[in-house]
């Protein structure tokens, strides 16, 4: 389909690895909030274009929900291979402004079109570990088979965290989720940032019904520690608390242990992958959202954002970040299980305990992460 873009918009386009309309991707976080302030832009009149690779095996151009979106066929390797043609994509829509959130190869590409053309470009962290260094070097060195094989991920891994380190010196602005990763910018790309958080919009008014629900939603893989909730909810077995899992499993062997789990348990249910749009009535639905991420791993996850706009209170084992949960009464951080069981017990038998906090993630988050108020601050950096 041939699309002839008017002159009277301006353009803001998201160069990205995914977008939420491909039925074969992994929902992430970048995902998500590229889609979220995307819409928000499009309220506000910009003519909204995403440049995303694809991984059903589909491109060229789509419209998806007043969202133009020109997809790009992703390749499992070699990815390098595909930015000639998101560099012809770019010439065609003529943006504006291009935002690329998360360390990428696709960061280079974008400051390298910004410079070339004279357009603003803008990067956003995705996580705390998004502002570091090696980025791909690092993903290599996990890597298993011959020295051959290795040798060559390893000359790649080189070329990739080339391109993508001129992108994070070249890049216009730089946005970050944290203060901590506002200052491991500083330190590693000396660059200086702008912290703007994850938005979303209001959830809907869903009315929570007793027992307790408990959820862990997330993407199902080592990293994420689902098997610590499941100990928790083992925990809890005589308690007359209700235990969710939502999430994609990413990893065969996770999701496989936690289901054999789940089947000799008896108040936990899988409730499989949840689309962007459900995953915040289910949210809402719950009455505490439980993080069991390893240390150091998440930024600021959607789901929190989320949570704290439903009134959801939150524990988490490690991931706190800026230590708002803590200085806001949103929940509780402890790293150990026993204390979070401790904490559910309270809310039981104290419910008002937990009906101040879940007060307190609502007036907090609706000041704080609301679309409205984030997309604000990103006009304000053009």
């Amino acid at each position: 389909m041939n699309y002839k873009f008017p002159k009277n918009l301006r353009k803001f386009c998201f160069v990205t690895d995914g977008f939420i309309a491909d039925p074969a991707a992994t929902i992430t976080g970048p995902m998500v909030q590229t889609y979220i302030i995307g819409k928000e832009l499009s309220n506000r009149n910009w003519e909204v274009h995403y440049v995303a690779y694809n991984k059903s095996g589909m491109h060229g151009y789509m419209m998806h929900e007043g969202l133009h979106v020109h997809w790009i066929k992703a390749r499992r390797y070699l990815p390098m291979l595909s930015l000639p043609s998101v560099w012809m994509a770019l010439i065609r829509i003529n943006p504006d402004v291009l935002y690329q959130r998360g360390r990428d190869i696709l960061t280079g590409l974008m400051a390298l079109y910004g410079l070339m053309y004279g357009k603003r470009t803008l990067w956003a962290s995705a996580g705390e570990t998004g502002v570091e260094r090696k980025k791909y070097a690092s993903q290599k060195n996990r890597q298993k088979g011959n020295f051959i094989r290795r040798w060559v991920l390893q000359i790649e891994a080189l070329i990739n965290d080339t391109i993508c380190n001129f992108g994070m010196r070249r890049t216009d602005q730089m946005i970050v989720q944290t203060a901590y990763q506002q200052q491991r910018l500083l330190v590693t790309y000396a660059r200086s940032s702008t912290i703007i958080k994850s938005g979303h919009p209001l959830p809907p008014s869903v009315q929570r019904a007793l027992p307790i629900k408990v959820l862990w939603i997330s993407s199902i893989k080592p990293v994420k520690r689902v098997d610590l909730f499941l100990d928790l909810a083992d925990m809890c077995k005589n308690e007359p608390i209700e235990f969710w899992i939502a999430g994609q499993i990413v990893h065969d062997e996770t999701g496989h242990k936690m289901q054999e789990r789940i089947a000799k348990m008896n108040n936990i249910r899988y409730l499989g992958a949840v689309p962007f749009e459900q995953s915040s009535v289910l949210i809402a639905s719950s009455h505490i959202l439980v993080n069991t991420t390893e240390i150091g791993y998440e930024g600021l996850p959607n789901a929190f954002v989320q949570a704290w706009l439903a009134g959801t209170v939150t524990l988490s084992l490690h991931t706190d970040p800026d230590a708002v949960i803590m200085k806001n009464d949103l929940g509780y951080v402890n790293p150990g299980l026993v204390h979070l069981k401790e904490t559910i017990l309270r809310f039981i038998f104290e419910f008002a305990v937990w009906h101040r906090q879940s007060n307190a993630c609502r007036q907090y988050a609706e000041e704080n992460y609301s679309v409205v108020s984030i997309v604000n601050q990103i006009e304000k950096t053009l």
